[in-house]
């Protein structure tokens, strides 16, 4: 498999992090579709582990806010019995310190307490704590008026934490006529219980990420790629965008200039560069090929005896099911657990065993082989057969 340069892969995911489709990259970079949607997938993957592994951070002030979009299709107008898994509405939560315009964490579910539970609990666990467990900074935390979210931040945070609702009001025809500032725990400064760093943090979010674009079909046609994409774009937003400069408010013509999130919350010391990302992609998907292979769990059948095998390929990232008596089984003449030039091959007593290790290998792109297990369809002169 041919590999982009870092370069032309930084291209491309740079695009992808200002508003571009991966359609449009397609067509604008003159590269198959398959080549972006794979530098989607590595790089999101490794966004998504190293948010989960993300240094802790004390912040002043916290605004959390939830951004709506859908995956695969928008559930007005169809019957609960028809909803298929993993489509439909989907709520991505955001929290935010608008002091220094970090991300702190996200989180992609519905707009139920369960999901502003495990937003609430992701955030708490993006804050430095002391050695008695408490926080190392008491943190505020403002939001809007989604019943859910009292008892998210009492359950994530207890008593020692300040939170107050910024609850916006509509009259009968739902326009916008003023708001309410209400404290809900601790004690909080009714000038700081707003949500405005976190509104317009939605508004960039949806002018930089092409599926959460209102009326188009650039919307996410899978769960998987819509979180790898927001995992992308809160990288990319804490540690290589540069917000331009401001003027100051103290009377005078000065500029300000100002630095990305984590620079300014002191959780990096310079701008990464886009080639940073692919690069630290490459490492992370090296690491995790090693890591797969190594924590896999070994079949416990004898080699002869098996009647299903499971060919993985690390280099092409493709895991497939045969049966024992395919030919590409046959022609490939390994022992079980020997590396080829066609990959690894390991034997399963049953098909469904086969087929969970090969998901849990290459969970976006595992199949069964169509010669021995599947329906292989050919053209003849008397028609398809199969």
């Amino acid at each position: 498999m041919n590999r982009l340069e870092v370069r032309e892969r930084a291209q491309i995911l740079h695009a992808l992090c200002e508003g571009m489709s991966m359609r449009a990259c397609e067509r604008v970079f003159d590269r198959p579709l398959a080549t972006v949607v794979k530098i989607v997938e590595e790089v999101g993957d490794m966004a998504i582990r190293f948010h989960q592994r993300a240094p802790t951070y004390s912040p002043r002030m916290i605004q959390v806010d939830e951004l709506w979009s859908f995956v695969g299709r928008n559930d007005h107008g169809y019957k609960l019995d028809e909803k298929v898994e993993s489509e439909g509405v989907s709520w991505t939560y955001l929290g935010v310190d608008p002091d220094t315009q970090l991300v702190l964490g996200y989180h992609v579910g519905g707009r139920h307490a369960v999901d502003a539970v495990a937003f609430m609990r992701k955030i708490a666990s993006r804050l430095t704590r002391a050695a008695d467990g408490s926080f190392a900074t008491r943190p505020s935390i403002a939001f809007d008026g989604l019943p859910a979210y009292p008892d998210a931040v009492d359950l994530a945070f207890g008593d020692d934490v300040n939170a107050g609702v910024f609850e916006k009001q509509y009259d009968e025809r739902k326009r916008y006529k003023g708001s309410v500032r209400k404290r809900v725990k601790g004690s909080l400064d009714a000038e700081e219980i707003n949500t405005w760093r976190i509104e317009r943090e939605n508004g960039f979010m949806r002018q930089a990420n092409r599926r959460f674009t209102r009326k188009s079909n650039g919307f996410s046609k899978r769960l998987e790629f819509h979180e790898r994409q927001i995992a992308i774009w809160m990288l990319y937003r804490n540690y290589c965008w540069v917000p331009r400069p401001r003027r100051l408010r103290d009377g005078t013509s000065r500029w300000e200039k100002r630095v990305p999130g984590a620079m300014a919350a002191g959780l990096t010391d310079r701008v990464w560069t886009i080639d940073e990302l692919v690069e630290m992609s490459d490492e992370f998907r090296a690491t995790r090929i090693a890591e797969e292979v190594n924590n896999a769990p070994v079949p416990a059948v004898c080699p002869d005896e098996a009647p299903f095998w499971v060919n993985h390929s690390p280099y092409h990232r493709r895991a497939k099911v045969h049966a024992a008596t395919c030919s590409t089984r046959k022609k490939a003449l390994a022992a079980e657990g020997t590396v080829v030039r066609e990959g690894m091959w390991r034997g399963f007593a049953t098909q469904d065993e086969a087929t969970k290790f090969a998901a849990h290998l290459e969970p976006d792109h595992h199949d069964i082989c169509r010669l021995c297990l599947g329906s292989y369809l050919t053209l003849s002169t008397f028609g398809r057969r199969r």
